[in-house]
């Protein structure tokens, strides 16, 4: 299913808000920030969200210098599969939003679906696959992974149905 592209007004908005499960704010004053891949497979991982770059902690507009370079270093990043394992984005989930303190780059982060899941750093969805957690970010743990791994089979284990067995059976 094709998303709307993101809506600038619609970001300006959420700086009102606190970070949340779907909202997080990087300031990118060196470039892309390692922890905005932590961010990226956490949402990814659970509800999905969006993540704003030139954005302080507090909600405070810092801006973003140099945006082509940025975004050309987070596209590389984010295509380099020994760095990430699936690219869920397209080009209109990443978007500059002009504000009157500087430049914001809003990225809307969808929800993998079962099929994608585990959306992991590097190359060890064991070591490097996260969960969104209110505002924060955390290893998942192996029984974690290992569930979103079997899950990825065409037929779910939910869906699996159980033989039928009678009392006489247990005897």
């Amino acid at each position: 299913m094709k998303q709307a592209p993101l809506n600038p007004s619609d970001i300006l908005v959420r700086l009102n808000r606190d970070e949340s499960d779907d909202l997080e704010f990087k300031s990118a004053k060196g470039g892309v920030p390692k922890s905005l891949w932590e961010t990226y497979s956490a949402m990814a991982n659970t509800h999905g969200g969006v993540i704003l770059l030139g954005v302080e902690g507090d909600g405070t507009v810092s801006g973003v210098s140099a945006p082509a370079r940025l975004k050309k270093s987070f596209w590389d990043t984010i295509n380099n599969r020994g760095k990430v394992s699936s690219n869920l984005l397209t080009g209109s989930d990443l978007v500059e939003v002009p504000h009157q303190q500087g430049l914001v780059l809003a990225i809307r982060v969808p929800k993998a679906s079962r099929y994608q899941r585990p959306i992991f750093l590097e190359q060890n969805p064991l070591t490097g696959t996260y969960r969104r957690n209110f505002e924060g970010d955390y290893h998942c743990t192996e029984q974690e992974v290992s569930r979103m791994l079997s899950d990825r089979a065409e037929e779910s284990a939910d869906s699996r149905i159980l033989e039928h067995f009678t009392l006489d059976d247990l005897d």
